[in-house]
């Protein structure tokens, strides 16, 4: 996991102080994860998905496995109004979209050009329930003003491709592996990609939607399927009873193949494929950070969807519930963080 973190601090060209400002922690920290000397907590680990872009299988695997990866575009008949993907003509190259440019090493945090002041970052986030001091608005404010240049660059370089399509309706390739799929969330294992009206994709995703696997519309919509990894966070389903699961027939993935045809590259379970059996996904993301002490120390950490409902009465109408078992009785948060 090591080797992923420095992998992705490097692809994006960010020092590890700028990691570890967007994580709010000590350089000495961060750097303990990315050296291996200190574990992965799940909380940093969420924040780091949510800011490269991808999902948590991504940060186990490592870089030198991934390349080893034996390429091929998919050939597949695709219907009528879908021309085989090797047949389309234009290929998009990451120089072309000025990508050297989106990730500055450095930012301008220069606090005599902000047009908010820190009192005015206090006064908008009172307004929308939240109470910060003026430390904790300059965090705020030295955040945002360090993430815009990524929002801005992705934003542009999101509304060519979107251009393009109006050439290319059907899509085009986008050579270079910095780009994540927005499906399994892949980023560094592949040397092209495929952007069509449902969004980026790497080939293995792009064939598993052509040829039916999964319906396009779960690129862009992540709250119609749940991933292993939601399984495991929301029910504590590990490996083990997850196949076994999949074996009594109680669970039915939709396994995306790899490019080169040989095992595995991804699988979800669609909410649609088990009607009454799975919630929807937006009914497990409740809760939030909550603050806890030990030892006289205030610390933060993740809280269960079921640490602020009862299970077995907020899931009573989903079979999954009967096959749930619980150590010990929920126990609701001390306090909640906005």
């Amino acid at each position: 996991m090591k080797d992923k973190l420095r992998y992705y601090r490097q692809q994006n060209d960010l020092d590890s102080e700028d990691v570890a400002f967007m994580l709010d922690i000590p350089v000495s920290n961060y750097a303990d994860m990315e050296n291996g000397i200190s574990k992965l907590p799940l909380k940093i680990m969420i924040k780091l998905c949510r800011f490269y872009g991808i999902k948590p299988d991504d940060l186990k695997s490592k870089p030198e496995e991934e390349s080893k990866t034996v390429i091929q575009e998919p050939a597949v008949a695709l219907g009528d109004n879908k021309p085989d993907l090797v047949s389309e003509a234009t290929t998009v190259n990451d120089d072309e979209e000025g990508d050297e440019h989106d990730y500055p090493s450095k930012y301008d945090l220069d606090r005599s050009k902000r047009k908010i002041s820190v009192k005015q970052a206090i006064a908008i986030l009172k307004k929308h329930g939240t109470e910060i001091n003026e430390e904790e608005a300059d965090k705020v404010l030295d955040f945002i003003y360090k993430m815009a240049p990524i929002a801005i660059a992705q934003a542009t370089r999101e509304m060519k491709w979107q251009q393009k399509l109006e050439d290319h309706p059907n899509g085009f390739a986008i050579r270079g592996n910095k780009h994540a799929c927005r499906l399994c969330g892949n980023g560094s294992n592949e040397n092209e990609r495929w952007y069509d009206r449902f969004g980026l994709k790497c080939m293995a995703c792009q064939s598993a939607v052509n040829k039916g696997i999964v319906p396009g519309e779960v690129v862009s919509n992540h709250s119609l399927f749940y991933t292993e990894f939601n399984l495991d966070d929301y029910f504590g389903l590990k490996e083990k009873d997850l196949k076994d699961w999949i074996k009594k027939g109680l669970l039915k993935p939709r396994v995306i193949p790899r490019s080169d045809g040989k095992g595995k590259h991804y699988q979800v379970f669609l909410v649609n494929d088990h009607p009454g059996f799975l919630p929807p996904i937006a009914m497990m993301r409740i809760g939030g950070l909550v603050e806890y002490k030990e030892n006289g120390k205030v610390f933060v950490r993740s809280s269960k969807w079921y640490e602020h409902v009862n299970p077995f009465e907020y899931l009573k109408d989903y079979t999954i519930m009967k096959y749930m078992k619980y150590k010990e009785s929920p126990i609701n948060p001390t306090s909640t963080l906005n």
